[in-house]
């Protein structure tokens, strides 16, 4: 690619799905002036918004990334759109047409990137950031610059002629010093002075460190000395003898401990192992010994809860033993005194059987005695058929012998025997239920108390030795985690203690070491060349500073006649005032920069008194004339200018429809405005080389129809 400057400029556009617009539009610029006519909503500003959309992509939509506090954040997509939302520039190349084109998906996330491509002549496609090097190589605008010298926006009129900054950025591209205010700006970023200031606060910062390093072993033996004097062990004392000797007394309590807990002395390193081995195995021991304690711990109270369970079994069986042969005994005195439970039972039996036979031998005789009674001849016996004549008064008379008091009284002594009976056998049975639940309670405990004891193991004098064994055994346990608490206590500080004496002798052997010169360090050194290559630096830039703004001031003198011309011209065909030379360029120097201001002709700010109609004049007029300067130089141009007659009289705006008309000559402009004076000056001023375009809202209201005269 040739960085030869070219006039790149857009020939078309087409727009599909984008904002307010609807459907697919296309617009053609080939003419020159393109004019967009419509009412206020018809799509105006959507399609002038389409052309910086496609050039530079999400920061012109987006108030935060426009750099247009008064600007909105837009929707991309029509509300209707179920297609992607794509706009394409055909544009004007070296070599022959080409197309832009830029693309992003309806429902995108806001970090997601658009698509862009540019298909350049013989084929070859861009896409990504090689369009935007590929556009910057051939001197297109970024988006600051197309906003101060492309474009005119309903909402940032003024600020080309009003933001000192944009002003004089403006004006300079005019004259043509872009590169020699890039290069001042660079140069005015690379701050030589802050840099020599870095350098000589890093060098006092290096004094300063190697005076703490200087005095660092010293406070660190010291330190160390005061902390030992602390535990009680002298500077003196810190020698290799008194810490072999409190090295062996360490691992010497260590096998002791791990001999008494169970932890065994296998984890034990030698005496003669190497400090750096044993001091590891020391600060690990703790934890070692902890987890054996917390496991014994654990044993000692199984021990506990198996013993105090043992010792309950053992306590209840004794009485329980002796209320069952309390019971047996009890049982066996009743049975000798009152019979056992048969033969109560049997003396209960014989006693039925005689009320039985009393029973029996009554209803004898009464049925005998009714027989009789009952008979035809109650003198004949119905048995054997002797006759007697008082057989009634014989019966009668034994009946009568047994009377039922008699009967009764006999009876109620049966019934009372046998209650008695009942009672003493009653008592009997209670006795040996006794005996039974107490030999049933004394087996039950002997079963629980042979489940508690290891296997093999006797009831009796065997139980109690199992008893004291366990108690025993819960003591020592209990002593040795007593003495492996105590032990990982003194361990700690011993090792602590160890510690610092090995520290004491590094650190003595640190401070006895003679230290270097400052000069001596290969930082200094480095340091030092680093300064002296800024201050070598600092003096190039300053020279290259003052041949930029000498060639600055060179160029700007060469153009500052051609600017002056150009912006008064149409600054005077849009106001209609054919006087010249009221607006010029002045420049302000300072030793850093230089920015320019618009003056009239009593060298007065022209804008501390200009009206509204006049300000907008003032910044159309400026705009128009960067558009002229860029032409002249072959430089890539075009314009986009939303709604440009605001505060412009009938007069005003032919005299601005006139200033379009001659910026058409040279680069493509595209305008957009209301029905009215300003369009019907466009379309008459235009010709033949105008275009114009009527913008509505279609009747469903959501689409644009656009429609060319």
């Amino acid at each position: 690619m040739s960085a030869a400057p070219f006039p790149i400029h857009p020939l078309s556009l087409a727009a599909e799905n984008f904002r307010g617009l609807g459907g697919t539009h296309t617009l053609d610029f080939s003419r020159g002036l393109a004019v967009l006519v419509g009412k206020n909503g018809a799509g105006k500003s959507s399609l002038l918004v389409a052309v910086e959309w496609c050039l530079f992509g999400q920061p012109t939509t987006k108030k935060t990334d426009s750099g247009i506090a008064e600007r909105g954040d837009w929707a991309l997509a029509h509300y209707g759109a179920t297609g992607d939302v794509s706009v394409s520039l055909e544009l004007a190349v070296e070599g022959g047409r080409a197309r832009l084109t830029r693309r992003r998906a309806v429902g995108a996330r806001a970090r997601d990137e658009d698509d862009v491509q540019l298909e350049l002549p013989e084929h070859e496609v861009l896409s990504g950031h090689e369009v935007g090097d590929w556009l910057a190589w051939n001197n297109m605008p970024d988006w600051s610059t197309w906003k101060r010298s492309f474009c005119q926006h309903q909402e940032q009129s003024r600020a080309r002629v009003t933001d000192t900054a944009d002003r004089s950025t403006a004006i300079a591209a005019m004259l043509g010093l872009e590169e020699f205010r890039t290069l001042n700006d660079d140069l005015r970023k690379l701050r030589v002075k802050k840099l020599e200031q870095r350098a000589a606060d890093e060098l006092a910062r290096l004094q300063e460190e190697r005076r703490r390093a200087l005095e660092r072993p010293g406070l660190v033996l010291r330190e160390l000395e005061g902390r030992l004097a602390e535990s009680g062990v002298g500077a003196g004392q810190a020698g290799e003898a008194e810490l072999a000797e409190r090295k062996r007394k360490l691992l010497d309590d260590a096998a002791e401990v791990a001999a008494r807990i169970g932890l065994g002395d296998a984890l034990i390193p030698p005496a003669s192992a190497p400090a750096d081995e044993w001091i590891a195995w020391a600060r690990a021991w703790s934890g070692e010994v902890r987890r054996k304690v917390d496991a014994l711990a654990r044993e000692r109270v199984e021990l506990s809860s198996r013993a105090q369970m043992l010792a309950a079994s053992i306590g209840s069986l004794e009485p329980a033993r002796t209320a069952a042969s309390a019971a047996e005994h009890a049982r066996d005195r009743l049975e000798r005194e009152l019979g056992s439970a048969p033969e109560l039972t049997k003396k209960r039996t014989e006693l039925e059987g005689e009320r039985r036979r009393l029973d029996a031998a009554g209803k004898l005789i009464q049925d005998a005695l009714d027989v009789v009674q009952s008979a035809p001849n109650p003198h004949v016996c119905p048995v054997c058929d002797h006759e007697r004549s008082d057989l009634e008064q014989v019966v009668q008379g034994k009946l009568d012998a047994r009377g039922s008091d008699a009967r009764a009284a006999e009876l109620e002594q049966l019934r009372a025997r046998d209650e008695d009976l009942r009672a003493q056998l009653d008592r009997v049975e209670s006795a040996a239920s006794a005996q039974t639940a107490a030999r049933a309670q004394v087996a039950a405990l002997e079963r629980g108390l042979r489940d508690q004891l290891p296997e093999r193991t006797g009831e009796g004098a065997a139980v109690d030795e199992v008893l004291r064994a366990w108690r025993a055994e819960e003591r020592e346990v209990s002593e040795g985690c007593e003495l492996a608490e105590r032990h990982v206590a003194r361990h700690g500080e011993s090792l602590q203690l160890l510690e610092l004496m090995l520290q004491l002798d590094g650190a003595r052997a640190r401070a006895s070491v003679p230290a270097g010169e400052l000069a001596d360090l290969s930082e200094f050194q480095e340091l030092q060349r680093v300064i002296e290559e800024a201050a070598d630096f600092a003096s190039d830039i300053k020279a290259l500073g003052d041949m930029a703004r000498g060639l600055e001031d060179e160029q700007a003198e060469e153009q500052l006649a051609a600017v002056n011309a150009s912006i008064d011209t149409y600054f005077a065909t849009i106001t209609g005032d054919s006087g010249r030379g009221r607006v010029r360029v002045q420049s302000k120097r300072t030793p850093t920069k230089v920015s320019y201001q618009l003056i009239d002709e009593a060298g007065r700010p022209i804008t501390s008194h200009l009206n509204q109609a006049a300000f907008n004049a003032l910044s159309l007029a400026t705009l128009f004339a960067s558009a002229d300067s860029r032409a002249r130089r072959g430089l890539p141009q075009f314009l986009v200018l939303d709604d440009p007659g605001q505060s412009l009289d009938e007069d005003h705006q032919a005299g601005l429809a006139r200033a379009l008309t001659k910026c058409a000559s040279f680069a493509p402009v595209l305008v957009g405005t209301v029905p009215g004076a300003l369009a019907d000056a466009l379309s008459g001023a235009g010709g033949a080389d105008a275009r114009t375009y009527q913008l509505a809202r279609a009747e469903d209201g959501m689409s644009t129809i656009i429609r060319e005269e």
